[in-house]
């Protein structure tokens, strides 16, 4: 229960936990107060937030949990005028939750641009305020961009013109979305690139091609199936929400899925293609060519589409990777007792800084750290 109370502060209970502890808190009387307790001794809201409501918060949970899809808000249950980030270290059987408060300024960072490149070789960089339509020199392809959206919903092709492609690159520290012309929405993370045919009219499948990660919401077509392929894998899919992360520096292609079923398919090795549901993860290891399917939280790996910096009990090693894509930043680790050491946070990426959460470890002394321009060293 002391897991499921953390999960629900740190914003990451899923839907049945939520119900448990909402029959957990009504059981019994002393439930409440140990719920009340427990965040007191081990989170230190009174330090940053003022008192704990006394009643309030164990029929928030009960309210919340009788509403389907409504997900609980840390900051509903601290005062409203403020504005927090957790995060939760998981060592040795004990738990630390602590809350920083909100830094207005932030790293004065310069990424790279998004480019775009067009099927006749020209180059477009992109700005996440522009307002545009971009054409090729002819004048065929017309693409509407929205801010960090690129539009090819409207574009106009005959069945009888030829496939061509466009490739969307985004740098570090930078995340960019577009929605292809079958209606499939594609959000791009850091570091990352798709190539994508301008339209999919005329072919019998549908297919892309990746480097890094990216999250899709593929329309369905039961017609004309879609298919992300990467350097490892191949993911095919008819219409569902699903997310790949194929960097090539990384040992491990992942395929985590949202929503419906996805056939995960190993390239050059004789591993069978898997099939994986919601809650699932398929995972492609280089180094032995073998494949792996673990229950998995899907927030984990989904919530950098809505520009969050989430980890659920993952490795250190893991959240340094996400740091680094979520900031444009490059971490050298000198504690390597760290590596294996899981944690837990939760940080609004467009609102907090990434020195707010290296600040956040160094307030309970988890490590030291230097910041010289985008370099982040973690000290023994």
């Amino acid at each position: 229960m002391e897991d499921i109370i953390i999960k629900y502060l740190n914003h990451t209970i899923a839907d049945r936990e939520l119900e448990s502890l909402e029959e957990w808190l009504s059981r019994d009387k002393k439930n409440e107060l140990y719920f009340k307790a427990f965040i007191k001794d081990h989170y230190l809201i009174d330090t940053w937030s003022g008192e704990l409501p006394d009643a309030t918060l164990p029929e928030t949970i009960r309210n919340k949990a009788g509403k389907k899809k409504k997900r609980p808000k840390v900051i509903s249950l601290i005062k409203p005028m403020l504005k927090y980030a957790a995060i939760v270290v998981a060592g040795l059987g004990v738990y630390y939750m602590l809350f920083i408060k909100q830094q207005e300024g932030k790293l004065d960072y310069s990424p790279d641009l998004v480019t775009l490149k067009l099927s006749d070789g020209t180059v477009r960089e992109l700005r996440n305020n522009d307002h545009a339509e971009i054409t090729d020199k002819q004048g065929h392809t017309i693409i509407n961009q929205q801010e960090d959206r690129l539009d090819y919903l409207h574009e106009k092709s005959d069945a009888g013109d030829p496939l061509v492609y466009n490739e969307l690159t985004v740098p570090r520290g930078r995340r960019f979305n577009v929605l292809l012309s079958d209606s499939t929405e594609v959000f791009l993370n850091s570091g990352s690139t798709l190539r994508f045919p301008v339209s999919f009219r005329g072919e019998k499948q549908r297919q892309v091609y990746l480097k890094g990660e990216g999250f899709f919401a593929v329309s369905k077509n039961p017609d004309k199936p879609f298919f992300v392929r990467t350097k490892n894998i191949v993911v095919q899919v008819l219409g569902t929400r699903f997310n790949v992360k194929a960097y090539d520096e990384e040992n491990v292609t992942k395929t985590s899925l949202q929503e419906g079923s996805v056939l995960v398919n190993p390239v050059n090795t004789p591993e069978k293609p898997v099939i994986i549901v919601p809650g699932e993860a398929a995972s492609y290891h280089s180094s032995d060519k073998r494949v792996t399917v673990e229950n998995i939280s899907i927030e984990n790996d989904i919530a950098w589409t809505n520009n969050r910096l989430v980890f659920i009990s993952e490795p250190f090693s893991e959240v340094i990777k996400k740091i680094e894509r979520s900031y444009g930043v490059r971490i050298v680790n000198e504690n390597k007792n760290l590596e294996n050491v899981r944690f837990y946070g939760d940080f609004n990426v467009d609102k907090e800084s990434v020195e707010d959460v290296l600040k956040a470890f160094t307030t309970i002394k988890i490590f030291e750290y230097t910041l010289k321009g985008d370099l982040v060293t973690i000290k023994k």
